[in-house]
């Protein structure tokens, strides 16, 4: 344990630091993280007691934090001949002062100035530092650097070329390893041709392997013929096989096919991977994994994400025959030709953290073809594609989460052949200001899909089917402009039966309207519910085209339910587009029709969820004893949720004394259990306002007793139900 110094790595929340150090004065403790004293632009350091530190903001995982004490050298803490007291505290504080200096020279090297020579007498000087000027020591890495570039000085040339050099050195590169003679087993290689090219690692001899090939990443072959393999478990990256990773257009397609053939894991290191033709992968439960991940995104770049890894297609980016099948697409993954009941499907194939620049070129960003179920694509940005992902020929099941294609030229997701049960989560779209045909295209017996949340923004039409189904919970849809929805055709075999419409809506807002209409639909029909309209003039109806419409499973002509439009909304009349099974009767400007609930209440399980409003007339009567004869009362009430409002009129009655065991009856609404009712009225003047027990038995309320005397009585009550 030392007695000057504190070292602390942190684990992403170090703040608070007690000192286990002793002192004498808080100045003459300092702070420094990755050995830079505090304060800094990034960290600052406070006392928050009479050993307690703490340092703001919290130190970011992984960074050491280092506390050290120094004590002054240059004078006496007592000086007694300068008249100092002389007691037992202060010779114990000089003794300890001169125990403080020596720990400190013991623990922190507190020499910082040699006017001699200075010899180590045969020990190693250890951890130092890379020199940085010209008249600094180097380490043992940069002397190997400079043996690389050809700068080292003769001697350790001579010794470099010995049988077993590299005991010299210790490291090596590719070329040293092929050309290596000597009698070791095991060796670190700094890099292929230095230690800046990201191909480091341990490679060790294999004794039994006369016959494996040199791969130029994994294994390497000496000049005695052994086989040198690299130490590694599943994950292999390109730079072993040359990516630079940087952009210097520099064609990566080698490296990238390389690493995808030694194994199904493939990492991308952060950097730009230039490609000039498809990154063909056809193995089985591939997993491509770049630096990167994404958070929240906007409507025309993704923002809150971190990492920088990328797929860029170079200018004299090609097509490729693959397996006979002409693609143009940065990434291929699947069988070509497999057919629909081909055994050679691929599946669980995992895509995440990297981006795909297309660059405008007429390039598709991911062609995913003929492959089978379970494929995950996450935290992946397609920029500038001909088409952003493209799938064919079953791909159940998939998932899309945190995808962003940003300004397609002609469709941003396709999906085709039986696609069935694939999720769509915090995707986004964007057309921009070019002319996307479509954003999300689903087609061919594609059913059971679903997208949360997300938006889908400019280009011509939003979402188009064609035999295809998906549901969307909480989308934006806005500036699109021709269509929102385009439907076409229907499920073969009945497979889309009354309850089942090709697009559910529920809780998704839409902004603007397209000039071709909202919703397009031939065959089948649209469910809306619980959406936001803005500013879409026209809409509903007549810009909705619908043909060979079918009812909802309920019978009842509609789709749109408790919908909310504002701002602008216009509505034109029914107009002459609309053919068959689409009628607008549960859909209300909310600014001039208010909103409509349905006949029958449809009881919500969220008690923040306005379910039932409605007003309407009823008749009372008063049970009891006393009343007389020739009575009428008449009632009104309105019902807001669970709370129902009644007012009364009586008239006609002809008794003028008191009134006891009176119950108000006919209720227009059973009264609920345990509920309470406050009751006004404008005769009993002697009782006053009185709260009495809402009776839940019969639609029952007790009235306490009254002397109606008055020619009209008004009685007012709430209660719930």
């Amino acid at each position: 344990m030392a007695n000057s110094l504190m070292q602390l790595v942190s684990d992403g929340a170090l703040s608070v630091v007690p000192l286990t150090i002793k002192f004498f004065e808080k100045d003459h403790i300092s702070v420094y993280i990755d050995e830079v004293p505090l304060p800094t632009a990034d960290y600052s350091y406070a006392w928050s007691g009479a050993s307690t530190i703490t340092i703001t903001p919290a130190v970011a995982l992984g960074i050491k934090v280092t506390i050290r004490r120094r004590t002054p050298a240059d004078y006496v803490l007592h000086d007694f001949q300068a008249g100092a007291v002389f007691s037992e505290v202060s010779v114990d504080d000089n003794f300890r002062q001169e125990l403080f200096l020596l720990q400190e020279a013991r623990e922190q090297s507190v020499v910082t100035d040699l006017y001699n020579g200075l010899n180590m007498h045969g020990t190693k000087i250890t951890n130092m530092a890379e020199g940085t000027s010209g008249a600094d020591a180097i380490t043992l890495k940069q002397a190997q650097l400079l043996v690389s570039g050809g700068m080292a000085d003769v001697t350790l040339r001579e010794d470099m070329a010995k049988s077993d050099g590299f005991s010299y050195v210790g490291e090596t590169t590719y070329a040293g390893i092929r050309a290596y003679s000597g009698t070791g087993t095991r060796m670190r290689c700094h890099g292929r041709t230095h230690v800046f090219d990201r191909a480091e690692g341990f490679f060790y001899v294999d004794p039994e392997d006369h016959t494996s090939i040199d791969d130029d990443g994994t294994i390497l072959v000496d000049a005695m013929g052994r086989r040198w393999k690299r130490q590694y478990s599943d994950w292999v990256t390109p730079t072993w096989w040359g990516a630079s990773g940087i952009d210097d257009d520099s064609d990566c397609i080698l490296a990238l096919e390389a690493a995808a053939s030694r194994s199904r894991y493939v990492y991308l290191l952060p950097g730009t991977y230039g490609v000039s033709r498809p990154w063909v992968l056809l193995r089985e439960r591939m997993h491509v994994k770049g630096a990167g991940t994404f958070g929240v995104y906007g409507t025309a770049t993704p923002i809150g994400g971190t990492g920088g890894t990328e797929l860029k297609a170079l200018d004299n980016f090609v097509g490729a025959e693959v397996a006979g099948s002409a693609g143009r697409a940065v990434m291929w993954y699947g069988n070509p030709n497999g057919n629909w009941n081909d055994t050679s499907w691929i599946e669980g194939g995992i895509f995440e953290g990297f981006s795909i620049a297309c660059r405008s070129l007429g390039v598709e960003g991911i062609r995913v073809n003929r492959v089978c179920n379970g494929h995950v694509f996450r935290d992946i940005t397609v920029s500038n594609p001909s088409i952003g992902i493209y799938g064919t020929h079953f791909g159940w099941l998939t998932s899309f989460d945190n995808v962003f294609i940003y300004q397609p030229s002609i469709i941003g997701i396709r999906l085709t052949g039986a696609y069935n049960g694939c999720s769509f989560t915090g995707c986004g779209l964007y057309g921009g200001n070019i002319t996307t045909e479509v954003l999300l295209d689903l087609s061919n017996d594609s059913f059971g899909n679903s997208w949360h949340g997300g938006f889908i923004e400019g280009g011509r039409v939003g979402v188009r089917l064609n035999r295809a189904q998906i549901s969307f919970f909480g989308t934006d849809f806005e500036v699109l402009t021709e269509r929102f929805f385009e439907v076409r055709g229907t499920f073969v075999d009945g497979l889309l039966a009354f309850a089942n419409p090709p697009i559910t809506v529920s809780g998704c807002t839409f902004v603007g309207v397209p000039s071709m209409g909202g919703f397009y639909v031939n065959g089948g029909f649209v469910k809306i519910d619980s959406s936001f309209f803005i500013n879409n003039e026209g809409l509903p109806p007549s810009n909705v085209y619908c043909l060979n419409g079918v009812l909802g499973a309920d019978s009842v002509p509609g789709f749109a339910s408790a919908c909310i439009a504002e701002e602008n909304n216009v509505w034109r009349g029914w107009g002459t587009q609309i053919s068959t099974g689409i009628v607008f009767s549960r859909f209300k400007h909310v600014a001039t029709e208010g909103v409509t609930f349905p006949s029958v209440a449809v009881p919500s399980g969220n008690p923040n969820t306005l379910d039932d409003y409605r007003e309407g007339v009823f008749t009372p009567a008063m049970a009891g004893t006393g009343w007389g004869s020739g009575m009428v009362a008449t009632g009104r009430y309105t019902k807001i949720g669970n709370l129902v409002t009644i007012y009364i009129q009586i008239t006609g009655t002809t008794n003028a004394s008191e009134v006891t065991s009176s119950f108000l009856v006919g209720l227009p609404f059973s009264v609920g259990t345990n509920t309470c009712a406050s009751i006004c009225d404008s005769y009993n003047t002697s009782y006053g306002t009185s709260a009495v027990i809402a009776t839940p038995t019969g639609g029952q309320i007790y009235m306490p007793t009254i002397a109606p005397t008055a020619a009209t009585i008004t009685i007012t009550t709430a209660y719930l139900v």
